[in-house]
């Protein structure tokens, strides 16, 4: 994607993801407006006035969005809202695990070259699913994946589902005995992701009847089982196991171990969830707004600076450290994600300075987003400048004052083009001249003068 106006993107990761994360701005006409802004006299008068209205409401609601999510970062941006008391003992949780996740695993017979003897040839359907606790049906999740295997030896079978990456993984085992077998195993472990075989005579397992096919089971696809403090707990992964709000830790064997983490970690845990929900449901919000269909899909230019400013106060570094240094990053639709491991082990090597990153950037944010929702911010003058637009031609204004509605767009920007207007309705060129003169007093706002002078 490529919008006018904006630099730098490449070398900041974070916004070049909140920019790619806004596809509706790929357009041309959508791009123009990015690029141009609300002070584009001509471009808001080339907005119908249908669409001129729907952005004032879109930007009301895009300005009550941002004071929601301002009300919650200010409290986050206080340095004393997070601290490390150091001296404190830290928490303890007694973690007992009686079973280990694991991913399905199945062999097949024992043969002596694995690029000689066919195993079997043509169509291998592969469906992952989740078997129940009990054994049992067998429920089926996502599209199934259909393999061709055109060279049916164990190398060759081996080869073809590996280049499916159809979430198994296969490979060709050689014993002590100098035999080989094909192991199919799932990708990914967690009773969700089990799997069935069919197609290939040679090739078939059903987990609801596995004594019957040609493949034996010699894994079940399980979760974790385990209990923190009494407390009974499942994990569909060995690795940042959730053991308390804001507290992972890696299983490595049945039976009882100790998890410690510093004094406050869960609160800065809690800290971070607060600000990327926050960042998240804003963004999530914009990018509807700007959707084709969205309020501010025909006059998204604040919203988009306001995407930019937001990316741009993210990716700060507080006291040398960034977000991403703590386990915050952007993902692929520019929303923030947290890797609790990468958060938790931050914290305990650097308390001050992991809670300096989260209260830094909460900061950040609720400086931009006071900057565009305040009384002469963005939004506000955006939401003006559309309501004089509105109060011209045939529109409002005509109705209000009993006018003809005979004016169209070239009287309007005829009004515009104007250097003095002697109308009662003030036009385009009264209003931005007015803003661009920082003028205060709201006896000088055309638009307020609007209900004085149409009596």
């Amino acid at each position: 994607m490529s919008v006018s106006g904006v630099s730098g993107a490449s070398q900041n990761p974070l916004l070049q993801t909140l920019l790619d994360s806004m596809p509706q701005l790929q357009s041309g006409s959508s791009a123009a407006a990015a690029s141009t802004g609300g002070a584009s006299a001509s471009y808001l008068l080339s907005l119908g006035s249908q669409q001129a209205q729907s952005a004032v409401l879109g930007y009301n609601q895009l300005g009550k969005l941002v004071n929601q999510a301002e009300d919650t970062l200010s409290g986050l941006g206080q340095s004393s809202t997070l601290s490390t008391a150091g001296g404190l003992a830290a928490q303890k949780f007694t973690v007992d695990v009686q079973q280990l996740a694991a991913a399905q695993s199945l062999s097949s017979g024992q043969y002596s070259d694995p690029d000689k003897t066919v195993v079997g040839t043509g169509t291998l359907t592969i469906q992952l699913g989740t078997v129940g606790s009990s054994g049992g049906a067998f429920t089926a999740s996502g599209t199934p994946v259909t393999v061709s295997i055109a060279d049916g030896t164990l190398n060759g079978i081996a080869s073809a589902i590996n280049n499916a990456k159809a979430g198994v993984t296969a490979s060709v085992v050689q014993s002590s005995s100098g035999v080989y077998q094909l192991v199919i195993a799932g990708s990914t472990t967690g009773a969700a992701n089990a799997f069935s075989l069919s197609g290939i005579a040679g090739l078939t397992y059903d987990p609801t009847a596995p004594s019957s096919g040609a493949l034996s089971l010699t894994q079940a696809a399980q979760d974790a089982h385990y209990t923190v403090n009494g407390t009974a707990q499942t994990s569909a992964t060995n690795e940042n196991a959730p053991i308390a709000s804001g507290v992972v830790s890696t299983l490595t064997a049945v039976g009882v171990t100790t998890v410690s983490v510093p004094y406050g970690q869960q609160q800065a845990s809690a800290a971070a969830q607060n600000l990327t929900s926050s960042f998240n449901q804003l963004l999530s919000s914009i990018s509807l707004l700007t959707a084709s269909g969205g309020q501010l899909s025909a006059d998204p230019s604040v919203a988009f600076t306001l995407v930019q400013s937001l990316g741009a106060a993210a990716s700060q570094s507080f006291g040398g450290k960034t977000l991403a240094d703590i386990g915050i990053t952007a993902q692929s639709d520019g929303t923030l994600a947290i890797d609790q491991a990468k958060l938790q082990a931050a914290y305990a090597a650097d308390p001050a300075g992991t809670n300096a990153v989260i209260s830094g950037a909460s900061a950040a944010i609720t400086r931009t987003l006071q900057s565009a929702a305040g009384p002469s911010g963005a939004i506000d003058q955006e939401t003006r400048a559309l309501v004089a637009v509105m109060c011209q031609g045939p529109s409002l204004a005509d109705y209000l004052l009993g006018g003809s509605g005979g004016s169209n767009t070239s009287s309007m920007l005829s009004a515009l083009s104007s250097s003095s207007s002697g109308s009662s309705t003030p036009n385009l060129a009264d209003y931005l001249l007015a803003m661009s003169n920082n003028s205060s007093s709201s006896s000088s706002d055309p638009l307020l003068s609007l209900g004085s002078t149409s009596g």
